[in-house]
């Protein structure tokens, strides 16, 4: 964060630039405003009063009302990157274990918190953000534990900016916004109708409302124009992984194995206790049963009775990783042994891999509606479709890392990879929605297709092609 001369507040975020004016009103600024991506690294201003923005791989500078993208400059991609500051002539690097001030080493002081997350120098004391414990001060001989009284949710610290003229302090957080402190009292900043955070991991629909599921922040529901959150507090993780919606209940599957159902109102922990492999590894769903991958098997529940397959001999020890049903088929995806086709009627199991045209053994991806038009996505090779005449790799997305799949509803399918999403129409004709919409974050994990559009869940963002929109861009080829 960085208060400018004349009052505004400038924030990265993995989700774009909130801009806060000397009178109090916030803007976003994100790809859709010319920004070279909605993943800021740092922000900084310029002497010349300029405001310098670092992406992972483009800076981007706000001068005279405009940006201006420079493309050139290449970010190296950090896990995480320790605040370094100025002070009192000497550099400040912040590490694990404390500051490094100069050739001088400080310790931590004796806080609850992990690491310091963000510096800020006002004058003779160096303020600093411990994250998970709040504000500290330390003046070159002693810490001191400031603002002792400040909120819960402002504790995970991840910036500090200071706005001399109203003396009022600005901390930005990891999940709960902005906050600010004016001496006397504490009010946070949160943007309405945003989702709570941009790592989208999966999207479903149910009962008319979308719900997004988080790397580890949550489940989130759009609803009546608005945005709903649902955490550990009242589901069993921050983590979930894969949703799937049986005889109107939401199944939701989280990252510690659990499986907790949602009926629209409320939420039931840990519907699947009794497991006899105990930790699920994937969830799918049809009219009849709902499936439940496990280690080396997979469970069906009916709402009554549950089922299970655990003896399949090929299967013993091997984690089911993506479930698709399709009649009395269902199509089992795995890490290492390719693609397996169950039927029920037969009892019979089909292994498909490398040798019989699979580009890839790693699946992560299946959608499909009858057993002679599958597509199967994979970690490194692509797409593979199978027809009444075999496998096949689709060589427009040859070599991707295939991260979801979404048929279309007319035969063709989307496809989201680590580079973007694509659509393949029925009659093989191939769009590449980054060149169509350049404002889309490339990285895609999650796809959702809905009589309003097509919502794209990545890394960084949460998108929304509407049909119109979609079409209009067509209609220009």
């Amino acid at each position: 964060m960085v208060v400018t001369k004349d009052g505004t507040l400038w924030v990265g975020t993995r989700g774009g630039i909130l801009v806060r004016n000397d009178t109090g009103n916030w803007s976003k600024q994100t790809t859709q405003n010319g920004l070279p991506s909605n993943e800021v690294r740092d922000i900084s201003e310029s002497k010349d009063g300029s405001i310098k923005v670092l992406f992972p791989n483009a800076m981007a500078v706000w001068k005279e009302g405009k940006w201006q993208i420079d493309k050139s400059t290449f970010i190296a991609p950090k896990q995480y990157q320790f605040p370094k500051t100025q002070w009192q002539d000497k550099i400040v690097l912040a590490g694990w274990n404390g500051l490094q001030i100069g050739n001088r080493h400080i310790e931590m002081p004796p806080s609850n918190g992990s690491y310091i997350s963000a510096l800020l120098p006002q004058g003779k004391v160096l303020l600093l953000g411990i994250y998970g414990d709040g504000i500290w001060s330390y003046d070159g001989g002693k810490w001191k534990k400031l603002y002792t009284e400040s909120p819960t949710k402002a504790q995970q610290i991840t910036a500090l900016a200071y706005d001399p003229t109203k003396k009022v302090l600005f901390v930005g957080t990891r999940r709960a916004g902005v906050w600010m402190f004016n001496g006397k009292q504490w009010q946070q900043h949160l943007q309405d109708n945003e989702p709570y955070n941009d790592d989208i991991q999966s999207l479903i629909s149910f009962q008319g409302n979308i719900f997004a599921g988080t790397l580890e922040d949550g489940l989130l529901e759009y609803t009546n124009n608005k945005w709903q959150h649902f955490d550990s507090a009242i589901s069993s993780s921050n983590a979930p992984r894969q949703m799937a919606v049986f005889h109107d209940r939401l199944y939701v599957r989280f990252g510690n194995g659990n499986v907790d159902c949602f009926d629209g109102k409320d939420w039931q922990r840990d519907v699947f206790p009794d497991l006899p492999r105990g930790k699920v590894y994937s969830l799918a769903a049809d009219d009849k049963k709902l499936y439940i991958g496990q280690w080396g098997g997979w469970s069906e529940w009916d709402g009554k009775t549950l089922q299970n397959f655990l003896k399949i001999p090929e299967l013993q020890g091997v984690p089911l990783m993506v479930l698709h049903p399709i009649g009395y088929s269902l199509w089992i995806g795995t890490q290492n042994l390719g693609l397996i086709m169950y039927n029920h009627r037969s009892a019979k199991i089909r292994l498909i891999d490398a040798r019989h045209g699979l580009p890839d053994d790693w699946i992560t991806a299946i959608v499909g509606n009858t057993d002679n038009n599958i597509f199967a996505g994979t970690f490194v090779g692509g797409l593979a479709r199978k027809t009444i005449l075999g496998w096949q790799t689709l060589t427009s997305v040859a070599g991707e890392n295939v991260t979801a799949l979404e048929m279309d509803g007319t035969g063709g399918v989307y496809i989201a990879t680590r580079h973007g999403v694509w659509h393949k129409s029925e009659s093989n004709i191939w769009r590449n929605y980054q060149q169509y919409f350049p404002a889309l974050s490339p990285e895609a994990q999650a796809l959702l297709n809905t009589p309003d559009g097509l919502w794209i869940g990545t890394r960084t963002g949460l998108f929304l092609v509407s049909r119109a929109e979609a079409q209009s861009r067509k209609e220009k080829d």
